[in-house]
């Protein structure tokens, strides 16, 4: 077998266990962000209850990520 064979079949293995194992580790992340929030609700309470229902928990709501590029560049003195 060629060396080149050999790095090819190592790569394609490592990739299927990225590929396998994503799902379990977007599940964990998911449980983790969960845990979080309720350690911050009993924490800061009201605060962090407002806030929850502000902002999602990983994306900005759709539409968000036009006022959210202005904010970052009218903070930044960015201009177009």
């Amino acid at each position: 077998m060629e060396p080149a064979t050999g790095i090819g079949f190592w790569e394609l293995t490592v990739l299927m266990i990225v590929i396998a194992l994503f799902p379990v580790i977007v599940w964990a992340y998911v449980r983790l962000a969960r845990r979080e929030e309720r350690e911050m609700l009993e924490r800061f309470r009201e605060e962090y209850g407002e806030y929850r229902r502000r902002v999602p928990m990983f994306f900005p709501r759709r539409g968000e990520w036009r006022r959210l590029l202005d904010e970052t560049r009218a903070s930044s003195g960015e201009r177009l």
